[in-house]
């Protein structure tokens, strides 16, 4: 037995060891004023853009901007079609968002309808739309616009709407329905338990679905129509919590949304949970409202502190929920399997504790040999019982309702246990053959010897972090040194042994490097120290001073001389002299007073900072710009070092790794970590801390593939009218030819760094720069038709064209045909009218009402001719191009104008023009 049990300790013990840290969970909150966090559904379109049914109205979300769009009333549930049109139902009314009025806004679906219901599920299958309260289905046809209401036939209350491929089920407290057309009708399809569908999700790929169900089963329905019972289900049934709804993240992975425990990711394969999304591994709250998987294998979790994310396929884990830790996190290392993290007020340890109680029971031993073993008396069973699942009481209690009371088992006779654990338990089970006994009920046997026994038990286990005894003060660097691993701190130079740190050397340190045979310590005092060890003994060899500069760095290079960095300096130290250089070998430019990183790259010292990267010449003695690697990498913005020398840049996109031999690797991933402070390789895998007090693993085996899947999309149209619907033919009015374009393309991780550019194909030859602006404005434009394109750009270089949008600028009507054969009209009849004012009897009569038209049918005709003669060039106008044109005009039409002078004050040439409008012969003069 004991045996038995030491292996179970022993199984335990390693699992334990084999802890792994949390999902990377990124959090967002909507920026809106005045909106809370009540978001009771959640969808993904296409392009990746997420909606948000809130209680404010719409919500909606691409990673950086936020729109909101109010609504009459609370929305419950949203579902999204494949034409982009959101529908939603909501309290006491259902309807969809679309453009109305120049405005983007929700438009009601009842009519005349008064509904009194909490529409708490929004379905779209093909032209129908479907809205789910309690007490009806309302099923919309978009085809038609018909309004048809569908009640329980059974009078019950309704639990769930789903659809299995063409068909949809609606489930009430007691049946299951079939909808044929808009009648319901009971189905023989039933769950292998006979309860209640709470939830089913579709596989992303094949014509599989998750149920899960009201008792808390979990299955699957297979594509040949048979189910598979997930085991998963006891694990979830034993920890009390509630399946609330389900939905697939990948092809092999979904996760379950609970009340109680977060959110829980299954395994399909495995067919266990392999992680549990809660508060203690970063979840801002235990109750899930509603859950959705986005194009990019993103789960999303709505709760009252906004809305949390997680990508389990990130190769990132968090270390930073565990409790225990304190202060701002500096450096880490592991030592002997275990991980150590150096923070502003000491040393932590990743532990395990353990919780235990004492349980006392008994061994009993057989006296007199010849007592029989009593009769066993018979079984009785029980009759199985069928679970009955309760009534919801309103949407309120859907949403926050505990978990349904699942106690009544059905006991059943087990088989007798077979093999050498059912012979231990038999054995245990058994007082007159010898073994053990938890109490004793009723008088003690006579025959029978009772010891007393107390048995320690391990009831529970969790992960922390724990101090390291010894060591208050800011610690910097964690470093190995003859098997030693030293702590380096503003108290001084520790040494860890387990959980203990004993001090080696107490003065104020900023720098520590390892040799293989000595310890350079830089301290306050701008003095060197070196350090050998020998068994256990601590010798200070040397001591030098460094001119009252600040040591930042020190390091070897690839034939094992030792540099000494300095904010401006670079010396060499001699080992074996135990000597440092009253000079420095060079002066390093730093204008700024950087952090300098000293390492070795093609056999060359390199010093890098953030004015570029800079080599050291040995045959000049000088430091020397490297233009090529700052073309390569561009500017080091900011610049970290791993213990072995190697250099990390970041240039505002991505962090890149130089080696020794000058190969770059580009981590485009590791751009979200734009605040890294700390990075380092263990054991194979990358450490991070980051300016937020974050330790993160990084999985390089993994690599960098991510799923982008995210679409670009023109987001938004707006003119000074409002906003444009896109779609169908659409014409702006000359006066509202300004428009407004608002680019997207989804990046929820913050990895993409998104460039965009444009072309407005009949004003544009080209593509406009790339610019990580995403919105683009055209002011004025000209009459004709357009066609805007768009395209993105991420940090992974792949470029995502838009659909194109096409419109039309309608030309003004003062420049449309009809209204220049009014003009021609109007003038050819002032030209007749002032022709007869000033001819014949009426010439003296009305001699200035005839000068005055005269003139004013010179001006007009003169003015119309420019207009004509300025639209048929094309240009764009500007007080120069418009000057140009009037001269120009004028001296063009001055024979005309000459000509009509004489026609209106000839009684002659309006003899003649008479004739020429009547199309007779008219004889020359």
């Amino acid at each position: 037995m004991k045996y038995i049990l030491l292996l179970i300790v022993c199984i335990s013990q390693f699992q334990a060891a084999a802890q792994k840290g949390d999902y990377l969970l990124t959090h967002f909150k909507p920026d809106v004023v005045g909106l809370d966090n009540s978001n009771f559904d959640i969808a993904v379109d296409a392009n990746g853009l997420l909606s948000m049914a809130n209680r404010s109205g719409l919500i909606q979300f691409d990673g950086e901007h936020w729109d909101y769009t109010p609504a009459p009333g609370a929305l419950l549930s949203l579902d999204i079609s494949k034409d982009e049109i959101i529908f939603s139902g909501g309290v006491n009314d259902i309807g969809y968002f679309d453009y109305l009025d120049n405005t983007f806004q929700f438009i009601s679906l009842a009519g005349d309808q008064k509904f009194d219901d909490l529409f708490y599920k929004t379905m779209i299958t093909g032209d129908f739309v479907y809205f789910l309260s309690e007490n009806k289905i309302v099923r919309y046809n978009r085809s038609n616009n018909e309004l048809r209401i569908i009640l329980n036939p059974a009078g019950e209350y309704f639990l769930s709407l789903f659809r299995l491929k063409d068909q949809v089920f609606a489930q009430s407290e007691s049946h299951l329905y079939i909808l044929n057309d808009f009648i319901l009708e009971p189905t023989k399809f039933q769950l292998p338990d006979f309860s209640e569908v709470q939830f089913v999700a579709k596989h992303p790929s094949r014509e599989e679905y998750l149920f899960g169900t009201t008792l808390n089963q979990l299955y699957i329905l297979r594509e040949d129509s048979t189910f598979k019972t997930l085991k998963v289900s006891k694990e979830i049934v034993s920890n009390d919590y509630y399946a609330y709804d389900g939905t697939w993240i990948s092809e092999d992975i979904f996760a379950v949304s609970t009340f109680e425990a977060g959110c829980l990711i299954i395994d399909r394969k495995k067919d266990s949970i392999i992680n549990e999304i809660n508060y203690n591994s970063g979840l801002p709250d235990n109750e899930v409202l509603a859950i959705v998987s986005d194009n990019e294998h993103g789960l999303w979790m709505a709760h009252e502190y906004g809305l949390t994310r997680v990508v389990p396929d990130v190769p990132i884990l968090s270390f930073s929920n565990y409790p225990g830790i304190n202060g701002n996190l500096l450096a880490m290392t592991r030592e002997m399997g275990k991980t150590y993290v150096a923070t502003s007020s000491g040393v932590f340890y990743f532990d395990q504790e353990k919780r235990f109680r004492n349980n006392v029971y008994y061994t009993v031993e057989r006296i007199n040999k010849r007592v029989k073993k009593p009769a066993a008396k018979p079984t009785q069973t029980k009759a199985e019982e069928q679970p009955q699942s309760g009534k919801k009481k309103g949407l309120l209690g859907k949403l926050f309702k505990k978990k349904k009371s699942t106690s009544t088992e059905q006991e059943s006779e087990e088989e007798p246990k077979k093999g050498l654990f059912g012979r231990i338990i038999e054995k245990i089970s058994d007082p007159f053959s010898g073994g053990e006994v938890k109490n004793i009920k009723g008088k003690p046997d006579e025959n029978t010897r009772y010891v007393r026994r107390v048995k320690r038990e391990l009831i529970s286990s969790r992960f922390l972090f724990k101090k390291v005894d010894g060591l208050d003060s800011k610690t910097k660097q964690l470093l190995q040194f003859k098997d030693h691993l030293l702590a380096v701190s503003s108290s001084g130079l520790y040494e860890i042994t387990d959980s203990v740190a004993n001090l080696v050397h107490d003065e104020s340190i900023l720098h520590a490097f390892a040799t293989e045979q000595y310890l350079l310590l830089a301290t306050d005092d701008h003095r060197i120290k070196v350090f050998e060890l020998l068994d256990d003994l601590w010798i200070e060899s040397a001591s030098f001073e460094v001119s009252n500069e600040i040591i930042v760095n020190i390091f070897s290079d690839h034939v094992g001389r030792i540099w000494v960095v300095s904010t401006n300096s670079l010396y060499q130290f001699d080992p074996e002299g135990l000597d440092l250089g009253s000079l420095p070998f060079a002066q390093i430019p730093n204008q700024y007073i950087d952090h300098v990183r000293g390492t070795v790259i093609n056999d060359k010292i390199y010093l890098i900072n953030s004015s570029g990267y800079f080599y050291f010449d040995e045959v000049s003695g000088a430091v020397k710009p490297d233009s090529a690697l700052f073309k390569r990498l561009g500017r080091p913005m900011k610049h970290l070092q791993q213990t072995n020398g190697i250099v990390w840049v970041f240039d505002g996109q991505s962090w890149s790794r130089i080696d020794e031999d000058n190969e770059i690797d580009t981590y485009q991933l590791l751009g979200m970590f734009k605040d890294m402070t700390f990075i380092d390789e263990v054991d194979g895998n990358l450490w991070i801390i980051d300016a937020n007090k974050q330790l993160y693993q990084f999985d390089r085996e993994q690599g960098q593939e991510m799923a982008l899947n995210n679409k670009m999309f023109i987001r938004a149209v707006r003119n000074p009218e409002g906003e444009i619907r896109r779609t169908g033919d659409i014409k702006f009015s000359y006066e509202n030819n300004s428009i407004h374009f608002e680019l997207s393309r989804p990046d929820y991780l913050g990895i993409s760094q998104v460039e965009y550019q444009y072309k407005l194909v009949g004003l544009m030859e080209d593509w406009s720069a790339w610019n990580s602006s995403n919105t683009v404005d055209f002011n004025y434009l000209p009459p004709g038709n357009y066609e805007m394109i768009a395209r993105s750009r991420d940090v992974f270089g792949e470029v995502q064209e838009s659909k194109e949008f096409s419109f039309g600028v309608n030309t003004p009507y003062w420049q449309r045909p009809w209204f220049y054969a009014i003009q021609i009209i109007l003038f050819v009849a002032l030209v007749v009218g002032s022709a007869r004012l000033n001819h014949g009897e009426t010439k003296g009569k009305y001699f200035l009402l005839a000068e005055g038209l005269t003139l004013l049918t010179l001006v007009l005709i003169i003015e119309f001719l420019q207009t004509l003669a300025g639209d048929s060039l094309g240009f764009e106008s500007t007080p120069v191009i418009d000057f140009a044109v009037d001269v120009g005009t004028a001296l063009m039409i001055f024979p005309i104008e000459f000509v009509l002078k004489r026609v209106i004050k000839s009684g002659a040439e309006l003899s003649k023009l008479k004739k020429m409008l009547k199309g007779e012969q008219v004889e020359r003069a």
